[in-house]
């Protein structure tokens, strides 16, 4: 930025890069044109992986596409969790297996130490459940459950019929650790008192190193009528990164293996010249679903509803400028003095901030009189994330009436947040609509062709 009069103003919010996901191994030789792949199935969920695959794309030629596909499918087969992953029917992974409910030795003995059959947990219901090591342990205490039951509201809001903790414990033991964290009345405790659910799902852990015998992963799932649709699963017990309920909101369906051996066969045969046309069609597709963004967007509108403000309404031009800020801003670090705690006078200045603008089809002229918030919440946690805004220095534009508009865009533990008028100074309407409409539907084109040509090809 160079004339803080004549553009959006831009505080500052370093944070450091923190995204815990490590789904994608890879290696390559450029000198053999050889690539290694290690691709685990149910990590195709992240959106992540999505925009790394399409950067490792650009770097593979064709006849290095049956080398990838190849080793995808040998992963899938052979890794660390083989017997889950996402569309496994676990009621049929494990049809001898019953949980135990969390409940008072009293009520076992009334119920005659009953247990649940998993058809009766999971079928014909949509179910978020999540796995961990054992009651009474620091992290499943003070992170997982809290995680999930602070997120209730936004499960029945999105029609989820019950969410689950299973642990190994027996179900008494659950029982007084459910009451004692206030948590039995919205979340269902279950006991797989002897690890047999978990290890017939190949989740089981041996914990002796800290005393605890044969436990399981930590690891969390969104289940539709028996059906796993996502999965994460944590690389060490001890870990909460990948298994908290911010990050398992329910989504439309990752690439899924009937995918996967569509691009085996084809790379086993002679369509496998197709392969980069396949693969760019998914990756184009298969857009990052930005659920981190939509809470934050609901949690802003709340806060204005309750100042009795209109709603800000979802400015796509903004979000493509809040993202390439967001980016500009990746790998810098957190400090006392930035963000919402930012010194006025001491914003960052873009010299391309102009280029920026001309990325999101807009100008100086028609984005004046917008503000741009960036924001750094380690691990983007959605609480902070909310309040960094809400109760900052942010918080007197969140309260003004003239914003009408609002872009959000994420980068590691960055998060900008733009905000637009109605008014022709910052309406962030594009410099060229049309033409930027047209394109989008050509592209769209091109990538349906593209598509139907590979899959008529192969029948």
């Amino acid at each position: 930025m160079r004339d803080s009069s004549s553009q959006a103003t831009v505080p500052n919010r370093p944070f450091p890069s923190n995204f815990p996901a490590k789904s994608v191994y890879h290696q390559l030789i450029h000198g053999h044109q050889v690539v290694f792949f290690n691709l685990i199935v149910e990590d195709l969920v992240s959106a992540r992986l999505i925009s790394m695959a399409s950067a490792i794309l650009k770097r593979v030629n064709a006849s290095a596409m049956s080398s990838l596909v190849e080793s995808m499918r040998i992963r899938a087969s052979s890794r660390a969790f083989a017997a889950v992953a996402v569309g496994t029917d676990i009621v049929s992974a494990s049809p001898d297996v019953s949980l135990q409910k969390a409940r008072s030795w009293d009520e076992g003995v009334s119920s005659k130490f009953s247990t649940t059959p998993l058809k009766d947990i999971f079928k014909g219901k949509k179910v978020v459940i999540f796995g961990l090591p054992g009651a009474y342990t620091g992290v499943c205490s003070q992170q997982h459950v809290p995680s999930y039951k602070n997120k209730m509201d936004e499960f029945k809001a999105k029609g989820i019929d019950s969410v689950i903790c299973v642990s190994v414990n027996d179900p008494y033991t659950l029982n007084g650790w459910a009451e004692k964290l206030e948590a039995k009345d919205a979340i269902q405790f279950y006991g797989d008192f002897d690890g047999s659910f978990h290890k017939s799902l190949e989740l089981n852990k041996d914990l002796s190193v800290a005393l605890l015998g044969p436990r399981s992963q930590r690891w969390s799932a969104y289940v539709v009528d028996g059906t796993v649709k996502a999965l994460n699963i944590e690389e060490a017990p001890s870990d909460f990164k990948v298994t908290g309920a911010e990050l398992l909101v329910p989504f439309p369906g990752p690439i899924s293996i009937p995918v996967l051996r569509l691009l085996a066969t084809m790379a086993n045969t002679h369509l496998c010249f197709l392969l980069p046309l396949l693969l760019a069609c998914i990756l184009l597709f298969n857009r990052p679903v930005k659920c981190d963004d939509d809470d934050l967007h609901r949690g802003i509108n709340s806060y204005r509803a309750s100042l009795n403000l209109t709603a800000l309404v979802e400015n796509d031009n903004a979000e493509c400028l809040a993202e390439k800020i967001a980016d500009k801003f990746k790998n810098q670090p957190c400090t006392n003095t930035t963000g919402s705690n930012t010194i006025s006078g001491t914003e960052p200045q873009f010299d391309d901030y102009p280029n920026l603008l001309a990325k999101c089809n807009l100008n100086i002229s028609n984005t004046r009189d917008g503000t741009i918030m960036p924001a750094c919440v380690p691990n983007r946690v959605p609480d902070l994330v909310l309040t960094n805004f809400t109760k900052s220095q942010y918080s007197g534009k969140l309260n003004d009436t003239k914003y009408t508009g609002i872009g959000i865009g994420t980068e590691d533990d960055w998060v900008v947040v733009v905000l637009t008028t109605s008014t022709a100074d910052g309406s962030f309407v594009p410099a060229s609509k049309n033409t930027a409409t047209l394109v989008s539907k050509i592209g769209m084109f091109f990538q349906l062709l593209f598509l139907m040509l590979s899959f008529v090809l192969l029948l």
